[in-house]
């Protein structure tokens, strides 16, 4: 018996052991068994033995246990990684995993789109793939399912398409230096292309807006954002579409402190324009809220410096706007700062094109009406908005304190003092408001914490699915759900390429 026959017939065994490893929430554990999977796959280099490995990876992706889901979509991008063309084969197999986004995390439909944008690109720029049928499929249904989840109406499949796209984008800028100049023309054009469309399709929905926004942020804080991307962000992303006042007089900017003479002009711009009021000395129009009838909001929080601030945030009208877009782009205020202070320290290493912003005032209802005797004459709605509003400037100090923290501590310990004096404000209104008033989730601005955050339970089809056995090839395995099923019912004709119908159940 020669050595590649002894572990040949091993082969039932180690796939057992490597299952099991990975079914195991320990870290350290599952990672055994991913590289077992992974050694498997490139040791046996038949279809078979190869069909098999997907197969059980392809099942634990439906695993009610997250970890496992986890490590299994982790070992499929390796894969994709570093045997991008046996993975290729096998194209109908994995495009299947396209039927199921709705049911992964965030971080699941990360390694998701990696795992598909990296078989796209590499098949791009390899010619020997290029040639294959799987890459190119692989590239139209994932276009496919990123567009039709993009224009959902339904928030929980626009994060689908939202994080594909900003994976896809990635993806396809990784490397580009290294191809020819009308190639990466190409790829540039294509990665704004996509970006440019999915503003668009989010610019009129706040809540998808600010989870763009945490997205692209969180690509920059990685240091994974390309510098053509980024600038393109700093120069055009979202036209000014809100003025909040008419603003005749111009503008006055502070010298040394103009906020949009920083490198995310773009992005800065657009922030004045929603968010921000000129502090010109003019005294402030009246805001007219349901069960507060008409109040004049004071600028509060204002830092004492030697120069007047020539701007503040313009909270108290945006809240107390008849327009509820208006109203609702307060839930991607910090989003949106947070995104222009990384691209401007990953520009300049420095926030001071935009340190205006620190020491700025914010329009609020006056102090009686913040937990004071006049909060306690407002209607149950009208406290509610009160409470909304220090909310939300609680939440702006933050972001405040999180992106200056380096850049000037004094006022920075300021803004910390300012911060706790709101939350006790915060916390007497809380006692006049009803049990079942609670304020949005910044964290999960699309309200699908249960879908996203790996609590969404498998259909109960699947469910039934993953207590049976399978066959495949006359072998015996366990299925982690219905996908596994279906990989089995396909392994007479897996290395044809795609088939179709990927991505189409979920949007």
């Amino acid at each position: 018996v020669s050595h590649e026959d002894a572990v040949k017939q091993l082969f039932p065994s180690l796939m057992s052991m490597a299952a099991a490893f990975v079914r195991i929430g320990q870290r350290e554990v599952s990672d055994a068994g991913g590289l077992l999977y992974r050694l498997l796959f490139c040791a046996f280099r038949d279809s078979y033995h190869q069909q098999e490995v997907l197969g059980a990876l392809l099942a634990s992706t439906g695993s009610s246990a997250s970890s496992e889901v986890t490590a299994a979509l982790e070992v499929l991008v390796a894969l994709a990684e570093g045997q991008t063309e046996d993975l290729l084969k096998f194209a109908s197999f994995i495009g299947m995993l396209l039927d199921y986004l709705a049911n992964f995390t965030d971080e699941q439909l990360h390694l998701v789109f990696q795992l598909f944008s990296q078989l796209v690109v590499s098949s791009a720029n390899s010619r020997a793939m290029a040639a294959t049928s799987g890459g190119s499929r692989i590239e139209d249904e994932l276009h496919i399912v990123i567009t039709k989840q993009l224009s959902s109406a339904d928030p929980r499949f626009k994060r689908i398409g939202i994080i594909g796209t900003v994976t896809h984008i990635r993806q396809l800028s990784a490397g580009c230096e290294e191809l020819d100049p009308e190639v990466r023309a190409e790829r540039h054009g294509e990665a704004i292309r996509m970006l440019s469309a999915m503003l668009a399709g989010c610019r009129q929905q706040p809540r998808c807006l600010c989870f763009l926004y945490d997205e692209l942020s969180t690509m920059v804080a990685a240091s994974k954002m390309p510098s053509f991307i980024a600038k393109w962000l700093a120069t055009r992303v979202v036209e000014p579409s809100v003025t909040l006042r008419d603003r005749a007089g111009g503008r006055s900017w502070a010298a040394g402190a103009a906020l949009v003479s920083a490198p995310s002009e773009g992005i800065a711009v657009d922030f004045e324009t929603r968010f921000l009021l000129d502090n010109n000395g003019d005294s402030m129009l009246p805001v007219d809220l349901p069960g507060l009838n008409n109040f004049i909001p004071e600028a509060a929080l204002g830092l004492v410096s030697d120069e007047p601030n020539p701007v503040m945030l313009n909270l108290a009208a945006l809240m107390g706007s008849p327009d509820q877009t208006t109203r609702d782009s307060v839930l991607h205020l910090a989003a949106q700062f947070r995104l222009m202070q990384l691209l401007e320290t990953s520009e300049n290493n420095s926030l001071a094109g935009i340190d205006a912003l620190l020491s700025c005032s914010v329009t609020l209802p006056p102090a009686e009406l913040r937990g004071g005797d006049l909060f306690w004459e407002a209607s149950p709605g009208g406290r509610e908005k009160v409470a909304l509003m220090i909310f939300h400037a609680m939440n702006w100090l933050r972001e405040l304190v999180n992106a200056f923290h380096l850049e000037d501590p004094p006022k920075v310990l300021r803004r910390l003092e300012d911060l706790m004096a709101l939350d006790r404000q915060l916390q007497r209104c809380m006692e006049g408001l009803h049990a079942n008033f609670a304020v949005p989730s910044l964290s999960d601005p699309l309200g699908v914490c249960n879908a996203s955050r790996g609590s969404h339970p498998l259909s109960s089809k699947t469910k039934s699915a993953a207590s049976k056995r399978r066959k495949v090839g006359g072998k015996e395995n366990h299925a982690g759900s219905q996908m596994g099923s279906q990989v089995s019912q396909g392994s007479g004709n897996v290395a044809d390429g795609m088939q179709g119908g990927g991505g189409g159940g979920t949007g």
